[in-house]
């Protein structure tokens, strides 16, 4: 059987897991500011969708193990670096139809040490077309968009 999920599916189980079981409604907009004075006119509140009773230890793991991935696992290059640390799975996916044909996958959030509310989740499916490849091509474009997102400059280690 196939699983079938869009990118939005994986960032909100992503989010899921910074939330520590809580699902969230996903959403854009945070408020509405008015353009000259900054002051805030509007604030849209998250809405919960399910919350499961996962006791926290599990999450700390899963968490470690995320990071893992990043530090030193598939997904090391290029996020390791000494400013911002992040969270992810790379993956693959295989295209239905097409022998030997693949998309890479990758899904993480960070800053991993932030608290929650400062964290952003981003997920990235690149369309490989007729190729073998490993998710790990997707952590390039996953970069390039939370450089933008978070709004850092990154100094990589050696």
């Amino acid at each position: 059987s196939y699983t079938l999920v869009t990118p939005l599916h994986v960032a909100n189980m992503m989010a899921m897991v910074t939330n520590e079981g809580k699902i969230y409604q996903p959403h854009i907009l945070k408020e509405i500011r008015d353009p000259i004075t900054n002051e805030v006119i509007e604030e849209y509140k998250p809405t919960v969708l399910h919350s499961m009773d996962i006791d926290s230890a599990i999450w700390k793991e899963i968490k470690e193990d995320l990071r893992y991935t990043v530090s030193d696992g598939s997904a090391q290059f290029p996020l390791k670096n000494k400013v911002v640390q992040f969270a992810g799975k790379t993956g693959t996916a295989e295209v239905s139809g097409y022998d030997k044909s693949w998309h890479s996958w990758f899904v993480a959030y960070g800053p991993y040490d932030a608290p929650v509310e400062e964290q952003v989740v981003v997920c990235v499916l690149v369309v490989v077309g007729f190729a073998v490849v490993s998710g790990t091509v997707a952590v390039g474009s996953f970069f390039s968009v939370v450089e933008d997102v978070v709004s850092f400059s990154v100094v990589f280690s050696v």
